[in-house]
């Protein structure tokens, strides 16, 4: 969840950032160049980056060490991304996956190295301040809403075209991975609707949506801002009330139909 989650919010921002630079600046290269340089651009400084300090970080047994090797980890990365302009979200993204990944791979000696697991610890607290400073800013941000006619008409449409965007994007993702990469030995249609009910938005959105300020009208950046936090709110509160339902619903048809399976087999 948390690496699709990423992977979204990468893609999601450097999109925006290929339409706002053909909007204003009229750019005249080709789009399909425009992806090639700010992803694949960002996903390789991320990966050699990442892989020069991993290399740097198992040379010392010191938490704190490991701690801020990490955190010059993204400051490099963002420096060269801002320096060729690619999508320092995607190489932060790539650096973070990286590292979660190669941290899998030495348990062990992270664990002899870091038994009070110092280094989980900081970005654990970190993920929660962050978290929480967004949705205070969420929350002062709702009270600059302004409901009009025409809000209110497209709010319900806003939050359906948001469940269908997603239900067509994780259907069609998991159709090009296939059935045997799914976890958990998940169905399609399974695998689908958990994600999709699980799909909640937060802060990503709104900052692309404030984003664009510097290219809308007032009263279309206002309709912009409210239907996006309108769509924040709903998948915060009403998605994430009912997640924890849908996934025991699921867990319990597999679990008939195992038994129904069972009872044929016999």
């Amino acid at each position: 969840m948390e690496c699709e989650s990423l992977f979204n919010d990468g893609f999601a921002v450097t999109i925006l950032i290929f339409a706002k630079e053909i909007l204003v600046n009229s750019v005249r290269e080709n789009i399909l160049m425009l992806v090639l340089k700010e992803i694949f651009g960002a996903v390789a400084v991320g990966i050699i980056v990442s892989f020069l300090m991993f290399k740097v970080l198992r040379m010392s047994n010191e938490p704190i060490v490991h701690i801020l090797v990490s955190l010059l980890n993204v400051a490099i990365i963002s420096v060269i991304c801002d320096v060729f302009h690619f999508s320092v979200v995607m190489a932060s993204v790539v650096a973070g996956l990286y590292f979660s990944m190669e941290n899998q791979k030495i348990t062990r000696w992270k664990e002899v190295v870091d038994p009070e697991e110092l280094y989980n610890d900081f970005w654990n607290v970190a993920s929660v301040i962050l978290d929480g400073v967004l949705y205070v800013m969420v929350g002062l941000s709702v009270l600059s809403i302004e409901l009009k006619v025409q809000t209110l008409i497209l709010i319900p449409i806003a939050i359906i075209l948001n469940i269908i965007a997603r239900f067509a994007s994780v259907g069609i993702g998991s159709a090009i991975v296939g059935k045997k990469h799914i976890p958990s030995k998940y169905s399609m249609k399974e695998f689908t609707t958990l994600l999709t009910v699980s799909g909640l938005k937060g802060g990503v959105s709104l900052a692309l949506a404030m984003s664009l300020k510097d290219i809308l009208t007032v009263e279309s950046y206002n309709i912009v801002l409210t239907m996006v936090l309108i769509t924040i709110l709903f998948t915060t509160i009403v998605q994430g009330m009912i997640s924890g339902k849908v996934y025991e619903k699921v867990e319990e048809d597999r679990e008939k139909k195992y038994r129904e399976n069972s009872l044929c087999v016999r």
